[in-house]
């Protein structure tokens, strides 16, 4: 799955309609977001796992209160969304949950984009979501810094390596049993021209 663009309206510190484009270049595949304290670098994140997964990030403070106050205060029939542009399978669908200041169930809906621009609406959003994303390995996409030591891989021996072997972590271990094997053999290089220094000292 690639994102493309995320696109809110009235959602935490985001007054009106905001658009982030992502890149998607193959030569410049990583986007930055760069900010200071409290300018909603966390609301961005929150945004994109809240509207593919329905939940937030540890610590999020008053997930509860997703409209922007500036819009509650305008009216209380206030409304907002988060919508994601993504691609898969060389397919565009767009991914957007919606809600209400006066609370109610948030509504979720998918649509395919065609190649002429039409759009159908994809059957069960949550499990086809579900498909894409499954909810136990989201948290592993979409983290806060500060709670990477939360995160746990659970499930049978085969799961966890499995995802260690998705997210990179198996080259890793590779890589740290490769290290161990030259510091072994280097000790035992450094044990053998000890031995063989000291018995030199003692032929002479």
């Amino acid at each position: 799955m690639r994102i493309i663009r995320l696109e809110v309206k009235n959602f935490r510190s985001f007054y009106g309609t905001e658009i982030l484009e992502f890149s998607i270049q193959k030569e410049r595949p990583v986007t930055i977001i760069y900010g200071e304290n409290g300018a909603g670098k966390t609301n961005l994140l929150n945004a994109l796992y809240w509207c593919f997964v329905g939940e937030f990030t540890p610590n999020f403070n008053h997930p509860e209160k997703l409209i922007n106050n500036v819009a509650k205060k305008e009216s209380a029939q206030a409304k907002g969304y988060v919508e994601v542009l993504f691609e898969l399978d060389e397919r565009k669908y767009r991914a957007r949950r919606s809600f209400a200041y006066e609370g109610g169930i948030p509504t979720f809906l998918v649509h395919e984009i065609g190649q002429d621009g039409s759009e159908s609406t994809v059957a069960n959003a949550p499990s086809f979501i579900q498909r894409v994303i499954p909810k136990a390995l989201s948290k592993w996409f979409f983290f806060a810094a500060e709670d990477i030591h939360n995160l746990t891989l659970k499930g049978s021996a085969e799961f966890r390596r499995s995802i260690r072997r998705t997210l990179g972590f198996e080259l890793i271990d590779t890589l740290s049993e490769d290290l161990k094997i030259c510091l072994n053999q280097k000790q035992r290089e450094l044990t053998k021209a000890v031995k063989s220094y000291e018995l030199s000292m003692i032929r002479e």
